[in-house]
């Protein structure tokens, strides 16, 4: 599967093509450095066979901006490499929240048609934006994409029969961004001790673990308030 995949179309591509045998008329995934990722059918078994063995996904969505090709509007795994774009083909835009409400249902009905065992945890990234195709601010643009995902995953899980049985939210983003200094030097990336706990959290409440709850809930009190005092 590789990686960033961030976007709600990402995510959706590999359980279509694995599981459901979709095809797509071009090549839409590419690597960090801009090598295509073909649709090779030895991995799409290999997957499809990693998928339907696995008992418990965790699916974490990133961001709302994409790019897609004008024709017919499929969308890349990530935006587009350098010496790859062209205005007559393809275009940015951002992701609206029915399509993206969609795409998270189309996802969930995938696994629980081909994998139907199999429990779901959501997540929202709180890793910010690197950049932005939109003319403002990094700053806003982050947010109003954050905000897209929570809203589109909120409203689903209202509409969803399951929710808290077989499929789940762990609220990574909600509680990374009660720490007042949560970032490395870069403004993106989480502080390790943060991230640390936050894993201690999720452990302590989704895995069978020896880990108390309660005692975890108090450590990570015990971060924010070294977070407070800019962890002197």
């Amino acid at each position: 599967m590789g990686t960033n995949l961030v976007n709600v179309y990402s995510i959706v591509q590999q359980f279509q093509w694995s599981l459901d045998n979709k095809e797509f008329i071009e090549n839409l995934w590419f690597d960090k450095s801009g090598n295509v990722i073909p649709y090779d059918p030895i991995i799409k078994h290999d997957t499809r066979e990693i998928f339907q063995k696995t008992t418990v996904f965790i699916i974490t969505l990133g961001l709302s901006e994409v790019w897609s090709n004008n024709q017919p509007n499929d969308i890349y795994w990530t935006a587009l490499p350098n010496g790859k774009y062209s205005e007559h083909f393809q275009k940015f835009r951002v992701c609206s929240f029915e399509e993206t409400k969609a795409c998270i249902k189309e996802t969930h009905r995938l696994i629980t048609k081909y994998v139907p065992n199999a429990k779901v945890i959501f997540t929202l990234s709180p890793i910010r934006l690197m950049a932005t195709f939109r003319n403002q601010s990094c700053i806003t643009a982050n947010d109003a994409s954050k905000a897209i995902l929570r809203a589109a995953l909120d409203e689903y899980f209202r509409e969803c029969e399951g929710y808290n049985e077989s499929i789940f939210y762990f609220p990574s983003y909600e509680l990374v961004n009660e720490f007042p200094n949560r970032y490395e030097d870069d403004g993106r990336h989480i502080l390790p001790a943060i991230l640390q706990g936050m894993m201690r959290l999720f452990e302590a409440y989704y895995c069978e673990t020896s880990l108390n709850s309660l005692q975890v809930e108090e450590e990570v009190r015990d971060l924010k308030l070294q977070s407070a005092n800019n962890w002197k």
